[in-house]
């Protein structure tokens, strides 16, 4: 397992866990990775967990399917936005079981990958930078009008 991301706060206990894994050799543990780097760690991941409590908009999520990788995430609203109608690839960020379940399916059930993969690269095309900049300069439009 190779995890990727800066760290945050009162983490002080899981950072413990993590050394202790990549002590036994099984965790590679990376920290934060320049933007630059990411599709390459996309490139070689069998799947990716992604599963906060709290996200702003969720471009982990977004990257990783329009990189062609099946995904477990957070059922949190601004990760069900971004996945849209399927989202059989979300969880409740603390039931274990389900996370460890639905990431067994994704490395060993080829039918339901290769659906997951395909959902998610079309999905990932519906996010464009045009999209957000005409959204929200439609916000702003919004705001200007009112006040």
């Amino acid at each position: 397992m190779v995890l990727v991301g800066g760290n945050g706060w009162k983490n002080q206990e899981l950072l413990k866990r993590i050394s202790k894994l990549v002590s036994l050799g099984e965790v590679i543990h990376l920290g934060h990775v320049a933007n630059a780097d990411l599709p390459y760690i996309y490139a070689g991941a069998a799947s990716c967990i992604f599963i906060p409590h709290y996200e702003g908009f969720g471009l982990p999520v977004l990257e990783t399917m329009a990189s062609g990788v099946p995904i477990v995430a957070s059922h949190i609203a601004p990760i069900k936005e971004i996945v849209g109608k399927n989202q059989k690839m979300l969880v409740d960020p603390d039931d274990i079981a389900v996370i460890s379940a639905k990431l067994n399916r994704t490395l060993t059930d080829t039918h339901w990958r290769d659906k997951m993969i395909a959902y998610g690269i079309a999905r990932a095309k519906a996010f464009t930078w045009q999209g957000c900049v005409d959204k929200t300069v439609s916000v702003y439009k919004r705001v200007m009008c009112t006040t």
